[in-house]
């Protein structure tokens, strides 16, 4: 399927990209591919994983929604700056640098060097969007010169130390570190993302919406959802291993704020919402997907347990590009 098909061939839409928060129903979404990626990306079972994406995508298209799908692109490609040199990643998780709010399509500064052209392969179809009355942004494309990176110190959560943390030298941000609750959005500083980052968000949403930053109880490589998950209106699942209820930022103090179950990791918390009381689930999640059904969920379970290696699930693997209002 190339850049410009939907998976059922519909015409685009009045409003081509329209989304706010987690939870209104699903309409349009972009699903990754791991086409192409380079092999530097983490080790999964590459045939099987990409065979899961083709189901997941098939299954989302059962349930209305218009699925889109980035090009392979040649990521095992070398590039290089005037300060480094590096190869590509992937287009496997289009959610960690690009950021929907609204009518608007925000590419966020990442902060690994290895994917500092991941969004390349969605241009095209931005564009699109862009020529159907989108806005269309890009973050200060960052530097990442070595200066930018210290070694990490400290306590981290689930012992996980990342490799490298950013430092403040200019605004990083992975738009997996944001959860957009309508006007209300929601942030965390991981090794991925810095104050820089939280502040250029801030100042460039302005007024129309309020820039939360929620403190985890230990560092945290991230991304913020896989432990912070908005499942309806007022309605939020935290691992409370990882965040303390009771120190949430006050816009949410006031929420019915559920527990994931014990254990759980960034798989099982990694779900994707498709609309009022109903979400997917990776299907070997079993905790999650009873803990789900006992909140009144329905729960549709989707095998994509490749995705373990990257650090997350169903989420991690899609964009939302509209959403019904």
């Amino acid at each position: 399927m190339t850049i410009s098909e939907r998976t059922d061939g519909s015409p685009a839409t009045d409003a081509p990209v329209s989304s706010k928060n987690e939870w209104d129903r699903l309409e349009e979404v972009v699903v990754g591919r791991l086409d192409g990626a380079a092999a530097n990306t983490p080790a999964i079972p590459r045939d099987e994983t990409r065979k899961d994406l083709q189901a997941f995508a098939k299954q989302l298209t059962a349930e209305g929604v218009e699925v889109r799908r980035p090009e392979a692109a040649p990521y095992e490609r070398t590039f290089e700056t005037v300060d480094w040199k590096e190869r590509g990643f992937s287009s496997a998780c289009p959610r960690d640098g690009v950021l929907v709010v609204g009518d608007q399509i925000i590419e966020t500064p990442l902060g690994w060097r290895a994917r500092y052209y991941d969004t390349d392969a969605l241009r095209p179809l931005f564009f699109s969007y862009f020529q159907a009355g989108a806005r269309w942004i890009s973050a200060p494309r960052p530097e990442l010169k070595e200066e930018l990176y210290e070694e990490p110190r400290g306590d981290w959560l689930d012992g996980t130390t990342p490799p490298v943390v950013v430092g403040e030298n200019e605004p990083i941000l992975a738009a997996s570190d944001v959860a957009r609750c309508d006007r209300d959005l929601f942030v965390m500083r991981t090794a991925s993302t810095n104050r820089q980052g939280i502040t250029w968000l801030r100042r460039h949403l302005g007024t129309a919406h309020a820039v939360h930053e929620i403190e985890p109880r230990k560092q945290f490589a991230g991304p913020l959802d896989t432990v912070f998950v908005p499942l309806g209106p007022g309605e939020v699942m935290v691992r409370d291993d990882a965040v303390d209820p009771e120190a949430l930022p006050a816009a949410c103090r006031d929420w019915n704020i559920r527990s994931a179950p014990q254990g759980g990791d960034a798989v099982a918390t990694n779900l994707l919402v498709l609309g009022p009381k109903r979400a997917m689930v990776e299907a070997s999640q079993t905790s999650m997907i009873e803990a789900l059904r006992s909140w009144g969920f329905e729960v549709i379970p989707v095998p994509l347990a490749g995705y373990a290696a990257l650090g997350g699930s169903l989420r991690r693997a899609t964009l939302d590009i509209r959403r019904a209002t």
